[in-house]
This record gives C-alpha cells, sequence and structure tokens, in this order.
C-alpha cells in the first residue's frame, strides 16, 4: 500500500513540474546599445592663411605713334601669401555648399622689351642716311590679387573635401615703362652723329575678372584643415597711354593678363568638429 501512494505521488510530482516550468516568465532580452559614429561636419565659418607660386602672363600689343601695332608677351611669375575667409553648409553626407573670398599680395613681375620701329631717310646722290629707332621697354607688375568664389565640394571619406570653384577676381597692376627715340646720322654706312631722347612714366590699374579652378581639403585635427588648390585667373585687358613729348612718340598699350596659381592653405572652422551620427 506504501508503494502505491509513494508511486501515485512521483507521478503527480512529475506531471507537475512541467507545468510549471512553462508558467515561468522568460528572461528578459537584452539589446546592445546602438553605435554612435563621430563624422566629421564641414558647416561653418572659417578663415585661414595661404600661399604658393603663380606662373602669369600679359599678352600685350604696343601701338607707337605713326607705326603699326607691335604684339608680345611679358611672362610674370612670383610667389603669392595671403588670407582667406569663407563658410561651408553641409546638406548631406556627400556634398557641401560654400564661398570663399580671399586676398593675395605677390610678387609677380616681369620685363618686355618689344622690337620697337625705325624709319630710314637718304640724301639722294650722297651716302648719308638717318636712322630713326623708337623702342619701347616695360617692367610689369602684378601687385595685388582678391577673388570671391563659390565653392562645391565633393565627400568622398568623412575627413576629405574635393572641390570645384569658381567666381570673380580682382587684381592691380603696375607697367614702368622707358619709350626712347634715337635718331643716328651715318655716312657710307659710318654714324657720324647718335642724339637719345626718352620718356619714363608710369601707370596702374584695377581690372576685375574671372576665376575658376578645383582642390581638395583635409582634416588635420579637429577644426583644422588643410587645402591644395589650383586656380586660372583671367583679370580681362587693361590699357595704357604712356604720353611723350618732342622727338619721343606717345606709346599706346593693350594688355591681357592671365594668371596660374598654385597654393596651400591652413583653415580653422569654428564650430564643433564632429557631429553623432547613428
Amino acid at each position: 500500500m506504501r508503494k502505491l501512494v509513494f508511486a501515485g505521488v512521483t507521478v503527480a510530482a512529475l506531471g507537475v513540474q512541467p507545468a510549471l516550468s512553462a508558467d515561468l516568465p522568460a528572461e528578459p532580452a537584452y539589446k546592445a546599445a546602438p553605435l554612435i559614429v563621430p563624422v566629421y561636419d564641414w558647416t561653418g565659418f572659417y578663415v585661414g592663411i595661404s600661399g604658393g607660386y603663380s606662373r602669369g602672363s600679359s599678352s600685350n600689343v604696343y601701338t607707337i605713334t605713326g607705326f603699326a601695332p607691335e604684339a608680345s608677351t611679358t611672362q610674370m611669375n612670383g610667389g603669392v601669401f595671403g588670407g582667406q575667409i569663407g563658410y561651408n553648409w553641409q546638406p548631406n553626407r556627400t556634398f557641401v555648399i560654400g564661398i570663399e573670398a580671399d586676398l593675395q599680395g605677390t610678387w609677380q613681375n616681369g620685363t618686355d622689351n618689344p622690337a620697337g620701329t625705325s624709319t630710314a631717310t637718304c640724301v639722294a646722290g650722297i651716302p648719308l642716311c638717318t636712322t630713326t629707332a623708337n623702342t619701347v621697354g616695360v617692367d610689369e607688375k602684378l601687385r595685388w590679387l582678391g577673388t570671391a568664389r563659390g565653392r562645391l565640394g565633393f565627400v568622398p571619406w568623412d575627413n576629405v573635401m574635393l572641390y570645384v570653384t569658381g567666381g570673380a577676381a580682382f587684381g592691380e597692376v603696375e607697367w614702368n615703362a622707358t619709350t626712347t627715340n634715337t635718331v643716328t646720322t651715318a655716312l657710307s654706312g659710318t654714324p657720324i652723329a647718335t642724339t637719345t631722347a626718352l620718356n619714363s612714366a608710369t601707370a596702374t590699374g584695377t581690372h576685375a575678372g574671372w576665376t575658376v579652378g578645383a582642390g581638395s581639403e583635409w582634416v588635420l585635427s579637429g577644426p583644422w584643415t588643410a587645402k591644395l588648390e589650383y586656380l586660372f585667373v583671367d583679370l580681362g585687358t587693361f590699357g595704357n597711354t604712356y604720353a611723350a613729348g618732342g622727338p619721343v612718340p606717345t606709346v599706346v598699350e593693350s594688355s591681357h593678363v592671365r594668371d596660374n596659381i598654385i597654393r596651400i592653405g591652413l583653415n580653422y572652422r569654428f564650430g564643433g568638429p564632429v557631429v553623432a551620427r547613428y
């Protein structure tokens, strides 16, 4: 009898155990915290400095009174250094839209010495000839250069931006010209008398033009970024008149100034260097 009771209790206990196990609450499921990825945000105002080297040129046409125009080219090469200020707006993770203005002092200069003009007059029946030669020499300098541009950037990686840029350009050019008139009298081809007169003149002009270029900018640390940039600048055509007197003729000059600039820069952007994105 005791054995039957014990067996019954055991069977009952075994039957209750699964039911109790089924009623127990399930263990809570824990989820990992979302991953926060710091991403560089290019939005904000920035200021910086930049410098580099430029290969410039001036395509010149000189007209000396009484003679046909004469064309030549002045190479104006030298260093550039200055600063910039701008603003970037990054609407999404891929593109950046911005504006930038800069002002550069330059050490660009060159000298132009076109061939000049000459005429010869001989006395009939006598080997006596008079030759009149007019020449002009010009030292040309680009004193300063500024631009105001838009920028459109592409961000292939969070800390690197590639961009194209374009807008208006402004610059001041200085010319120092010397016009010389030389009269030589020769008998049978041998000079017997020479007179020289010259006139010096200085002209400056400020002109507006346009510029286009491209570059890359990358993060150094926090809000500090560096950039490498190329700009082509066209300042248009300047006109100068070097008025003289006496035997020295007036010279009218037309100069079309262009520039090719490669420069590096350092920028400091105001605002937090990163934003948190999930």
